[in-house]
């Protein structure tokens, strides 16, 4: 494994004027990377400071300096408090790695100025790399349709799931006091993309209405297909909450040993604090069904084992890599899309889309953005240390956190609305991730000590081979057992023994990080065909009366090692193969003739 770092660390090459910050961190915090100390000691007398931790550029660091960072201490990014002027480690937070930088000059002043080092001259311009690879897409899904209103997306290509922090994972549709409302009834959500299918055009009239089913089951039936739809030629996905996140995961896993390989996809780059993308590429063992990178009552774990995540919030391009659980080094550019292009005009244009080209290799990354003039703006690191790792699945997933809290700006463009196309990667086309998932379902276990069953499931599968329940998983604080030694919770297969339910992943947590939880749990006696599945869970402790009983699971599937038979999945033209019929979800679904299903036919939207 990597060593875990203690901390964040923003990697870059020069250091200009020698006064032990990188001139990548000097430029996000505004400090002059050619200056290591002030021309004068008069305090606040310059436009530029020079030296970092000096924050009245009087030469000095001391107890002013220190009263400036203790009054934004626990800021960050997005709180209206924080300052990047005082975030001495530019990693979005003022917290103890900021107090414990200024620490080491604290008492010292500095004297004279340095002579700037010449910058490097810059790269050549990029030039656009091919739209299509030498060896061809291992994976391509274009979202291909032209519906009269806006279609859910169903496909046998992509796993969906769907995580909010509201009433279980319900995405609320919570008015927003506005002239005129931009959502009027409690209960909807304007999407982009009119009922017509017609583009935004700057009125919520225009904005396609989703009805939110605050009912568990329905939600599962009912919204959440809807939250990923189809008009004009591509996919959005919407989301409206306290926190949310709404994920995709293509069917094929995504190879990159002995070369660099490339995840591209078209999303707009009107971005937000509070509504912004990332894309994990995980090991398929190591994969959680939802991750969340801030303790801001997200609904799900935080950090998978291993992985690497590409991020674009508030339009920055940002790379961490993982291990251990734990995010052991950060890359970040020092600003973002917005700020190095102002003039362009997809910044404001949210029905614009742009390609990005994300690239990986056991050594390092590349993170591209199409600019207005078809070149790519381009942001690369080195990895201190080989990933462990060639081989995993991919997830990108759509946060929002609050996502109207800051106010909607100018004309109402659905802010809380990613368009997606094109995605595609390259590599060999290497076997199908496993996968047969049950119907729409959420299943409450009451407690009643590990003896009243829950309501049952059915899952269809053709395979036997190496059977395992994957899934998520809600119980009161406290009452999960991360460590899975004891009966918390069980699962009985086909009328047989009960089997203890097992978590991905098995450490305990003390950051509230387990409201839904991925389990991963063996399972006998699964036979080809219908199995039926049923689960029970103890009671809380006899101390704990304020705590409920029981849980609620989603999102289930049993994974087999045949991929064979998933890989050969049916998919309509476009990938729309839906395989529920339109009373079902309550929303508007393109019929779909599919053969009989042999548990091939993936996707239930579960």
């Amino acid at each position: 494994m990597l060593a875990l770092s203690s901390k964040t660390t923003i990697h870059a090459a020069t250091d200009s004027d020698g006064d032990g910050y990188s001139d990548t961190v000097e430029q996000f915090i505004g400090t002059n990377p050619n200056a290591a100390c002030s021309s004068t000691t008069t305090p606040n007398d310059e436009a530029v400071d020079a030296w970092p931790p000096d924050f009245n550029d009087d030469k000095t660091v001391d107890l002013l300096d220190g009263n400036v960072l203790r009054n934004l201490f626990n800021s960050h990014t997005g709180d209206g408090v924080y300052q990047k002027r005082y975030d001495l480690n530019a990693d979005g937070a003022i917290d103890l790695l900021d107090a414990q930088a200024i620490r080491v000059p604290y008492g010292t002043t500095c004297s004279g100025t340095t002579t700037p080092t010449p910058p490097p001259s810059p790269p050549p311009a990029p030039t656009p790399a091919p739209s299509t690879p030498p060896g061809g897409w291992a994976f391509e899904e274009t979202f291909d349709g032209a519906p009269a209103s806006p279609q859910a997306y169903a496909s046998s290509r992509f796993d969906m799931v769907v995580g909010g922090n509201d009433a279980d994972a319900i995405v609320d549709g919570q008015t927003i006091l506005s002239d005129p409302p931009l959502v009027e009834t409690y209960g909807t959500i304007q999407g982009g993309h009119g009922s017509d299918c017609g583009a935004p055009i700057g009125t919520s009239a225009n904005n396609h209405a989703i009805s939110v089913d605050f009912d568990p089951q329905g939600f599962q039936t009912n919204t959440r297909p809807q939250l990923a739809y189809i008009c004009n030629n591509h996919l959005m996905t919407t989301l409206k909450s306290g926190y949310a996140v709404a994920s995709l995961m293509p069917r094929q896993l995504f190879d990159w040993s002995g070369r660099t390989g490339t995840i591209q996809f078209d999303t707009n780059v009107y971005a937000f604090q509070r509504s912004w993308w990332d894309v994990w590429v995980v090991p398929e063992d190591d994969m959680l069904l939802e991750m969340v990178d801030h303790n801001e009552g997200g609904a799900g774990e935080q950090f998978p084992e291993r992985g690497v995540r590409f991020s674009f919030q508030a339009a920055v391009p940002r790379v961490g890599v993982f291990d251990n659980y734990g995010l052991v080094q950060e890359w970040k550019n020092w600003q973002g899309f917005n700020q190095a292009f102002p003039s362009d005009p997809a910044i404001n244009d949210p029905k614009t889309r742009r390609t990005f080209k994300l690239h990986l290799s056991q050594t390092g990354f590349g993170f591209e953005v199409q600019k207005d003039d078809g070149t790519f703006w381009t942001f690369s690191g080195s990895f201190d240390q080989p990933l462990p790792f060639t081989r995993g699945e991919i997830r990108i997933e759509h946060h929002v956190y609050n996502p109207t809290k800051d106010g909607i700006f100018d004309d109402p463009w659905s802010q809380y609305t990613y368009h997606w196309d094109n995605i595609r990667f390259d590599g060999p086309v290497v076997p199908a991730r496993r996968a047969f998932e049950a119907p729409p379902s959420y299943i409450t276990a009451p407690g009643a000590p590990l003896d009243t069953p829950s309501s049952t499931v059915t899952i269809n599968v053709s395979s036997t081979n190496q059977p395992r329940l994957i899934g998520h998983l809600v119980a009161s604080a406290g009452m999960l057992d991360p460590a899975n030694t004891t009966h918390w919770a069980q699962v009985q297969v086909n009328g047989g023994p009960w089997i203890d339910v097992k978590l991905r992943k098995p450490i305990p947590t003390d950051t509230g990080e387990r409201f839904w939880s991925t389990i991963d749990t063996p399972l006998p006696g699964i036979v080809t065909g219908q199995n039926r599945l049923v689960f029970r869970y103890n009671s809380r402790p006899a101390d704990a009366t304020w705590q409920w009983d029981g849980f609620h699971l989603k999102d289930l599937e049993i994974q087999t090692e045949d991929r064979a038979i998933i890989a050969a999945a049916p998919a309509l033209p476009g990938g729309t193969s839906a395989v529920m019929s339109a009373d079902t979800y309550g929303c508007a679904l393109q019929a779909a003739a599919l053969p009989p299903d042999d548990g091939a036919s993936l996707i239930r939207i579960s």
